[in-house]
Parts: structure tokens; C-alpha cells; sequence
């Protein structure tokens, strides 16, 4: 910060000093702290691998891909500690398994799920702005502990991407509205029955919780707080990581024997029932 500027500042403190007091002052010195302490964690990942992921983006500013702007979110990366939070409820070895980030942004949550042993890692994203810095980052991104290199970044509506075969772990950072996410659960829920196959469902800041409960194809493994993070930022509530996941392929078929041979005992019963009520008495 140059002397002038140093200056300047000094200069718009005494008057709003002189203006609303010591309280009042004293209240805006930490808020002004603590935002400038939340931007310089939020930047540590990146100044650590010399990408550009920190930051709020509106997307009134942007071009999108396809007629869904209305429905979409705010871009705003994933704390880090709510990565290594959630990375965790995974299992151990996921070396079968494609990660997908819905709404991927400028790429951070793709560059840390390279540090894990995904067979390919696969971000969706609308925003061409957004599209390109990631892309960017993909390019200058250096990790020794980098696992997976095979990373790729799409620009598209979500709705019109097709999930790719074999075992998937899919998040999401409550990147679109409800409009958006019924018809990319659709899509999901086509390809899992035409091709059963295991699929994990992240969900941060799980706004459509209630929509994804009534998806007949996923159960909810759990629900927990994330732990908190000055890099986040400022939330009226504390967020939370909801996880979803398919039944095995054998346990879904298994399930559908059962309830056809519940049907099958009730139609029995209900026949019987019916015999004995016209049955002489």
C-alpha cells in the first residue's frame, strides 16, 4: 500500500470516527479484518499452485451456455477444508471411479480431486468466462501430489450433459435451481437404469435436499455440518455436505424380488380374504 493511499485510509477512519464514535469504529476495523483475513486464506490454495480460483463471480455479467442463466447460481469456490471434509466420507481407493463437478466454475474443486486416483476427473460448466479461467488452471496447475492428469473442462448446460459410463462420484455446490437440478437428476436416474452402477452423490450447501430424497434411485448415507472455514464465505447459517449414494446392483435387484414377492403374498391374502367373505356361512 503506497503512502498515499496509507493516507487516505487514515484519513476515512478519523472522519467516520468523528462521525459515529468509538463503538461504532471499533465494529467496522473488525469486520474490515476479518474480510481481509477471509480473503487471504481463500487465496492461499492459489498462490500455493499459481492457479485463480478465489472469488465471487455474478453471473449477470457472464455468457452462458443454453437458455438456463435464470436458473443458475453465484460462482464461489469450495473451502478447502470442506473439500478434505468431504474427500474423506469417500472410499479409500476410487481408482474406478469418475469424479464430475456440476457447475465446476474456475476449477478448484476438480484440482483437488486430482490429488486423489480417479480414473478421469470431469467438469460441467455454463459460464464461458468461468469455462476459460478453468481451463487456465488446469494448464498451470503443479501438484507432487497430483494423482489423476486426466482432467477435463466443458463448457454446457448441465442439463445436456450425458454421464459417463462405469462408477461416478458426483458434486455439487448447489450450483443451479431446482428447474436445473429435477431434469439433471432425470438425466442421472436414465443412465444408472439403463447401466446399474455405483454412484455417490456429494451435495454442499444441500438447498434440494427434498427434491433429491424423492429420487426412488439414491439413498442418503448422511448428513453432517462442514467444519468451520475463514476462507468460506460469510453464510446467515452454517452450511452442510449431504451424501447420496446407489444400492449395489445385486441389492437393487434383490430389493425389487422382495417387493414383487410382497405383492405377490398381498394379492394371495386379499384373494383369500375375498373367497372367505363369499363362502356360505
Amino acid at each position: 500500500m503506497s503512502q498515499v493511499s496509507v493516507k487516505e485510509t487514515f484519513g476515512k477512519g478519523v472522519r467516520f470516527y468523528r462521525a459515529h464514535g468509538a463503538l461504532e469504529t471499533s465494529g467496522l476495523v473488525r469486520k474490515n479484518l476479518a474480510e481481509f483475513v477471509r480473503r487471504f486464506v481463500n487465496r492461499r490454495f492459489d498462490r500455493r499452485y499459481h492457479v485463480d480460483t478465489a472469488g465471487t463471480t455474478l453471473l449477470a455479467g457472464l455468457t452462458c451456455d443454453g437458455a438456463n442463466k435464470e436458473h443458475g447460481v453465484l460462482y464461489e469456490p469450495t473451502p478447502i477444508r470442506t473439500l478434505k471434509c468431504m474427500f474423506r466420507m469417500l472410499p479409500v481407493d476410487v481408482g474406478g471411479f469418475t469424479f464430475v463437478d456440476f457447475g465446476s466454475g474456475k476449477g478448484r474443486t476438480m484440482l483437488y480431486a486430482s490429488e486423489y486416483n480417479f480414473s478421469r476427473i470431469i467438469g460441467v460448466e455454463f459460464a464461458r468466462e468461468l469455462h476459460e479461467v478453468a481451463c487456465r488452471n488446469i494448464q498451470t496447475y503443479r501438484n507432487r501430489n497430483q494423482k489423476c492428469k486426466d482432467i477435463t473442462a466443458l463448457c454446457m448446460d448441465a442439463t445436456k450433459f450425458s454421464l459417463p459410463e462405469g462408477p461416478c462420484v458426483l458434486y455439487f455446490f448447489h450450483p443451479f435451481r431446482e428447474v436445473v437440478m429435477r431434469q439433471v437428476l432425470s438425466n442421472i436416474e436414465d443412465s444408472y437404469r439403463e447401466t446399474p452402477r455405483k454412484i455417490i452423490v456429494l451435495y454442499y450447501h444441500p438447498r434440494l435436499n427434498d427434491l433429491i430424497e424423492t429420487v426412488g434411485f439414491l439413498r442418503k448415507r448422511g448428513e453432517r455440518p462442514v467444519p468451520f472455514d475463514l476462507s468460506a464465505e460469510p453464510c446467515v447459517y452454517r452450511r452442510r455436505l449431504a451424501v447420496y449414494e446407489t444400492p449395489e446392483p445385486g441389492r437393487e435387484c434383490s430389493r425389487a424380488r422382495d417387493e414383487r414377492s410382497r405383492e405377490v403374498v398381498e394379492e394371495s391374502n386379499e384373494q383369500h380374504d375375498n373367497r372367505s367373505a363369499k363362502a356360505p356361512g
